[in-house]
């Protein structure tokens, strides 16, 4: 075997190895990585601010003109301050109602990330709910809830919102246009955008340009183009192997040639 065969065939080597441990690194960070926060906000023209957990990526209710709309077991947090003290449940508009009771709910949590736990309100029993370790608490107040386990679960608020829970889903899609907490109201629902008529009606009925900007949203959840780099990677990893190869083989065919002279 001559000296450029033996190179060349280190080459090729050495690529298939590079794509081989790219292709794996690649597929083992896309397992394990944190899902990034922008991908579990709700994506609104109109409302901000609405979020999913890290562990909630599949739960998330769709954005529309109406409100946020719920199926299955979707969800929805906004990020809370305060604590649990003399705290009242919050309210919410929803068309139809939601077939179960405690559809709103609050997050505490601790800020060394301790004592986590989901307090819901359950409107038909006039208590807080909360399931954690296997057990099922309710109390009349959020204070109490907390602090009937050993240890208490924080009484530090993380967030507040609505939803279904997990096991069981609700049955009912459920629209909800407006939530209040705190005596603060978030109003979900996005206007349509204006036609083209009465865009240039408006126009037309000021002489002075405007220097605001519209508020009207888009009807469907704003979505953007994939970032995913795996697939370019594997491509130019193939490229690179398929190139190496043919080297092997164009040395090769030539040490024979050159042999049989």
């Amino acid at each position: 075997m001559s000296l450029r065969f033996k190179r060349a065939a280190t080459l090729a080597g050495l690529l298939a190895a590079l794509v081989l441990t790219a292709v794996f690194a690649i597929d083992r960070a896309a397992v394990s990585a944190t899902p990034d926060p922008a991908d579990l906000a709700v994506k609104s023209a109109c409302a901000s601010g609405w979020y999913v957990n890290p562990d909630e990526a599949d739960r998330k209710p769709e954005a529309l003109e109406a409100g946020f709309r719920f199926t299955g077991d979707d969800l929805v947090h906004h990020a809370a301050t305060g604590t649990v003290a003399d705290l009242a449940a919050g309210t919410f508009v929803a068309a139809p109602a939601p077939d179960q009771p405690s559809f709103f709910s609050v997050e505490v949590r601790n800020p060394d990330n301790t004592g986590y736990a989901t307090l819901r309100w359950n409107a038909a029993a006039s208590k807080w709910t909360m399931v954690t370790g296997g057990q099922a608490y309710e109390n009349a107040t959020a204070a109490g809830l907390v602090a009937m386990t050993t240890p208490p679960k924080s009484s530090a608020l993380m967030s507040f919102g609505v939803g279904y829970t997990k096991n069981p889903p609700g049955t009912v899609a459920v629209t909800v246009s407006k939530v209040t907490f705190k005596g603060q109201a978030y109003d979900l629902t996005c206007a349509p955008k204006p036609t083209t008529s009465s865009q240039s009606s408006a126009a037309s009925a000021s002489a002075k340009p405007s220097t605001s900007a519209s508020t009207a949203g888009a009807t469907l959840p704003l979505t953007g183009a994939s970032d995913n780099p795996v697939p370019w990677l594997i491509g130019a990893g193939l490229v690179l192997l398929v190139a190496g190869t043919a080297a092997v083989l164009s040395v090769r065919r030539a040490s024979r040639i050159e042999y049989r002279a």
